[in-house]
């Protein structure tokens, strides 16, 4: 009898701590970049007329595009009409909130000066200090730009489209 209670004593503190190992803390950080995957954008509208689509892709390969086109900005342009577009590709690593991007080159085209699109090796890193959150389908980047003021906080939102 004593033998058999002391192996239920040595299973039991065998299996107690590893139970609750295998509780989540509240303060573990999950990251899942899955969650990133496809593609964000964001409409704005110019004064007094014509818009800019932003869009942001993530890859599955730790790889993104960033885009954006520009409609109806230059006068006697329909608003819907395609003034000029601006696309990077490039890399992203994540880890926590915190996203690093960095293009490896750039393709533009405007139509005020027509002819074809201008391919750069464009190697730098954009969004600088970024961190992200996602709350339901909004993603929202915070990051420092530079404009001739000085360093300035920017939030960009991102709506998921569904691909």
């Amino acid at each position: 009898m004593g033998k058999r209670l002391t192996n239920r004593w040595i299973l039991l503190l065998i299996i107690i701590p590893s139970f609750f190992s295998c509780n989540k803390k509240a303060n573990d950080i999950i990251t899942d970049d899955n969650v990133l995957i496809g593609t964000w954008a964001d409409t704005v509208n110019m004064s007094p007329g014509g818009f800019y689509i932003y869009e942001l892709v993530f890859d599955k390969n730790d790889s993104f595009t960033e885009k954006s086109g520009a409609y109806g900005i230059y006068s006697n342009q329909h608003n819907n009409e395609l003034s000029g577009w601006y696309e990077r590709t490039g890399n992203y690593t994540s880890e926590g909130n915190k996203i690093s991007f960095s293009t490896e080159k750039a393709i533009s085209w405007d139509s005020f000066f027509g002819g074809n699109p201008i391919t750069t090796t464009e190697k730098q890193i954009i969004f600088l200090n970024c961190t992200f959150k996602i709350n339901n389908d909004t993603l929202e980047l915070s990051y420092i730009t530079f404009p001739a003021d000085g360093p300035e906080n920017t939030i960009r939102k991102y709506k998921k489209r569904n691909n």
